[in-house]
């Protein structure tokens, strides 16, 4: 079983205190956002933005933002100018001045729009069911 976080939070502020550079690398829908029923209703907390945002304007600090999303849609819902995003799981990876796009992303988007075109009739005839397309 894990220990809470919590409970090591007097050691870990103090490592946080003495580290010469933090990452700080958040999830976005259920950590940064609330999970909602539909993927277009999600937004940031409004307290997270801008703790994020005080926090990588600091120069020993950045955060990035890791989600399965699409990267252009994390980036508009989380917002943050300077910070490192990951979207697609990892596919998609944009930070000031970086762009990296895995290699099979290409291939893999053509085998996911068949397998959405597959998919999308079958599991909209469960309620509430639907196929995103996260690009």
């Amino acid at each position: 079983m894990t220990e809470p976080l919590l409970e090591h939070w007097p050691e870990l502020e103090a490592r946080i205190r003495v580290a010469n550079h933090v990452l700080l690398a958040c999830d976005f829908d259920g950590t940064l956002s609330p999970i909602v029923p539909r993927p277009e209703d999600a937004y940031i907390l409004p307290d997270c933005a801008a703790a994020l945002k005080e926090l990588a304007e600091l120069p020993t600090y950045d955060v990035a933002i890791v989600s399965g999303r699409a990267l252009a849609d994390v980036k508009a819902r989380a917002g943050l100018q300077n910070a490192l995003y990951s979207g697609n799981h990892g596919m998609e990876i944009e930070a000031p001045g970086l762009v990296i796009e895995d290699e099979v992303t290409e291939r893999s988007r053509r085998v996911m729009r068949e397998l959405r075109q597959a998919l999308a009739p079958v599991v909209g005839q469960v309620s509430g069911a639907f196929v995103e397309d996260k690009g």
